[in-house]
């Protein structure tokens, strides 16, 4: 179906897929990856609630997969609290630019407190580790002031 459509990206939930809360297999996940890749486009993988797995197993992230092809996006919205309105992306390198200059003319910044107190969190539940689920290479934060969390490991995890 994508093949056909010209995108240059989809967003894709494959954790957790709304609204029957299906995983998305591997052959499919396998298939949306080949189709980014021949297309030259981005699936951008929404792990709105990743870490809210209790009834089974988490599943890997597509970035694992794929850090060249896929933006993840993860929050704190479903698991800590809507209104911190904190979030994060995973980018590929060649984003990255892009991505700081669209976030400086936006400047939607969450409280430097809300970021400080997230990361002093997460520290806590990981001394030493840094972020878990929101882990990057380096820390690559559209201010580098309001970048709290600190040095961080290679991409989010395959769960």
């Amino acid at each position: 179906m994508l093949p056909g459509l010209g995108a240059d990206a989809v967003v894709v939930t494959p954790a957790h897929q709304f609204p029957l809360g299906v995983t998305m297999a591997p052959s499919r996940r396998s298939e949306l990856l080949a189709w980014a890749r021949d297309a030259g486009a981005f699936v951008i993988e929404d792990d709105y609630d990743g870490e809210l797995r209790y009834d089974r197993q988490p599943v890997g992230s597509l970035q694992s997969l794929d850090a060249g092809r896929v933006i993840y996006a993860g929050t704190t919205s479903k698991s800590l609290a809507a209104a911190l309105r904190i979030g994060w992306l995973a980018v590929p390198p060649q984003l990255m630019d892009s991505l700081v200059d669209a976030g400086r003319q936006i400047s939607a910044w969450p409280s430097s407190l809300d970021q400080i107190a997230l990361a002093r969190i997460i520290e806590a539940a990981n001394p030493g580790k840094g972020p878990d689920r929101a882990s990057f290479s380096s820390c690559h934060c559209l201010e580098p002031a309001r970048c709290h969390v600190g040095p961080a490991a290679a991409q989010p995890p395959a769960r």
